[in-house]
């Protein structure tokens, strides 16, 4: 799944750089508010449910809250872990953010790696780095000095953008407003809507999706739906084979279907959360870098695990004898009907296909921890 391992990438990046700071402020509450007169001198790392960054830090800010306003100035980068996130002052380095949803109406001087649901750049906004975003919709109306790349549901291009663009959507569109001055290439299953008076100084380029993958980069090649399939077999049977009784409370844990979404849902947002929560507190590094590993795994595997509850629905329950060879058989069906699913030319299928696939694979998966709680009791009773 394309979106999924690019998300991956992305929270790594954005979650473990922070971790290895030497000597750091942290500040943790219900509310964190850094008013217009205070300055901090070295790197800071807030937890909290709501920050108002109003200051001035000459350093790093990393930040994990529900929801971020930042209106003052940073003059090193900005890592941000959040379900809302403004931004409205201005960011001399980069800026790393995981949210559910940003928008960006002040300035960054460097590069913006975002993953999250929505990226909104205003009229006023301006990242003078590269753009690489993850997302469900990206709206573009600002300035960006460099390359525009990455994936998005559905992407509007209305500012300036000063280098290439090179993006994955289901929906692109392309407003009179846009100045683009280099190339422009997407990737979709229909057609752009390109307004007649964008300035394209270098045009613009469809690819058509391959199902084996294609492009110049490993990433692109490895990125067809076919071949994703057959990736998702060879982990599938390595666990299967390795873990059978697991394979079989996976399974199990998928068929009751709505308490899977349900922990899926708080494993995809809370997870990150905690995880960065643990590698600010320096001690907690080790069991934070080790959660981030395991949610990693698990959003990876989330379609094996997804794959083998699909067959254990389609197959006589007569058959299931707790065997590999039934768990094999389960998931190679229930995972060839995901790949076959992801070949269907309808717009947004293929987007919402993967954030469904990955919240129930990651409720499964979490909910191993009350099956395994269960066997304990069982054990010591």
């Amino acid at each position: 799944m394309a979106l999924t391992a690019f998300v991956l990438i992305l929270a790594v990046g954005i979650l473990a750089y922070p971790a290895f700071g030497l000597t750091a402020e942290t500040r943790t509450a219900g509310e964190v508010v850094i008013g217009p007169a205070e300055r901090i001198a070295e790197d800071v790392y807030i937890a909290a449910g709501t920050v108002e960054f109003n200051g001035q830090a000459d350093r790093d800010v990393n930040i994990a809250a529900g929801e971020a306003m930042i209106d003052g100035t940073i003059g090193g980068s900005l890592q941000v872990a959040t379900g809302q996130t403004e931004i409205a002052g201005t960011i001399d380095g980069s800026l790393r953010i995981l949210s559910g949803s940003v928008r960006i109406s002040g300035s960054v001087g460097g590069d913006v790696v975002m993953a999250g649901g929505q990226l909104e750049l205003t009229s006023s906004g301006q990242i003078g780095g590269n753009l690489i975003v993850a997302g469900g919709e990206v709206d573009l109306r600002g300035n960006v000095a460099g390359d525009v790349s990455g994936y998005a549901m559905q992407a509007t291009l209305g500012g300036a953008l000063g280098g290439s663009v090179d993006i994955d959507t289901s929906d692109l569109s392309v407003l009179n407003t846009s100045r683009i001055t280099g190339p422009v290439s997407y990737t979709s299953r229909q057609e752009a809507d390109v307004d007649a008076n964008a300035q394209l100084a270098q045009g613009i380029e469809r690819e058509d999706l391959d199902p084996w993958g294609g492009g110049d980069n490993p990433l692109s090649r490895a990125s067809g739906p076919l071949l994703r399939t057959l990736w998702a077999l060879v982990a599938g049977a390595l666990l299967v084979v390795a873990a059978p009784r697991l394979a079989n409370q996976l399974g199990s844990n998928g068929m009751r279907v709505l308490p899977s979404f349900l922990m899926g849902l708080l494993a995809v947002i809370a997870v990150p959360i905690v995880a960065f929560v643990l590698l600010v507190t320096v001690i907690g590094i080790p069991a934070g870098l080790i959660l981030l590993a395991l949610y990693i795994a698990a959003l990876y595997l989330s379609q094996v695990f997804v794959g083998i509850t699909i067959g254990r629905f389609v197959l006589p329950g007569g058959w299931n004898d707790g065997s590999r060879g039934f768990h094999l058989l389960a998931m190679t069906l229930g995972v060839v009907a995901l790949g076959a699913l992801r070949l269907i030319p309808v717009p947004y299928l293929h987007s919402i296909l993967s954030v469904l696939i990955t919240i129930w694979g990651a409720g499964g998966a979490l909910m191993l921890l009350g099956s395994l709680n269960r066997q304990s009791r069982l054990e010591a009773g």
